[in-house]
């Protein structure tokens, strides 16, 4: 059995750059307040270890990742995930577990390795390396996903504020479940549902 797993960003802001402290690469990162945050919270040596220069490079996600993996197999599971995109899938090889048991073996190799403090920083790096505001992000993210056929070519940025930011009901129905993009929320293996979302992670794709 495989899970597909939505990985979300949590608790990071978009802070900016920081003024002062720190010298060379780490002064110039837009994303340096926010690392130095992590850092000094984590309790985890190697997600410590990555951003200590400040980056966070392909070869120590990877290392990363398989230090993730190496948790996840002690319970024979395995991990798939995409930096592109940000998606992950988590196999179950002997399909053993019940989804919330599943979800539970997950949870605590995420916490036992620090993916929560990694994972989503690097998801915002890759979506917004220059740091800049959310309302500068989605209008960057609105014009990719317009770009590439998406929304329609008459939809104003700030119908499609409204369509996004739209909050759900008293039924806690999914607004974007009757929105002119719920396709994407619900056919998950087209082509056009993996732009959507890589436009999120990747806006000048």
């Amino acid at each position: 059995m495989v899970l597909p797993v939505l990985c979300l960003v949590m608790g990071l802001t978009l802070t900016g750059c920081s003024n002062g402290g720190g010298e060379g690469q780490k002064s110039a990162n837009p994303w340096s307040a926010e690392i130095q945050r992590i850092e000094s919270r984590t309790d985890n040596d190697m997600v410590r270890a990555i951003l200590k220069d400040g980056s966070i490079t392909d070869a120590e996600f990877e290392e990363f990742m398989e230090s993730y993996n190496q948790c996840l197999a002690q319970y024979d599971l395995t991990s798939s995930y995409s930096r592109d995109d940000g998606s992950e899938s988590v196999a179950d090889q002997f399909s053993q577990y019940e989804p919330d048991q599943l979800s539970e073996k997950i949870e605590q190799c995420r916490n036992q390795t620090g993916y929560f403090d990694l994972v989503p920083l690097d998801q915002q790096m890759h979506a917004n390396p220059d740091n800049v505001s959310d309302d500068e992000l989605q209008q960057k993210v609105f014009e990719c996903r317009k770009r590439h056929g998406l929304i329609d070519s008459g939809m104003s940025i700030e119908e499609y504020k409204d369509i996004m930011g739209a909050t759900s009901d008293s039924t806690d129905s999914d607004p974007l479940a009757n929105s002119p993009f719920a396709d994407y929320y619900q056919d998950t293996d087209s082509a056009d549902t993996q732009q959507w979302f890589s436009c999120e992670t990747d806006p000048s794709a």
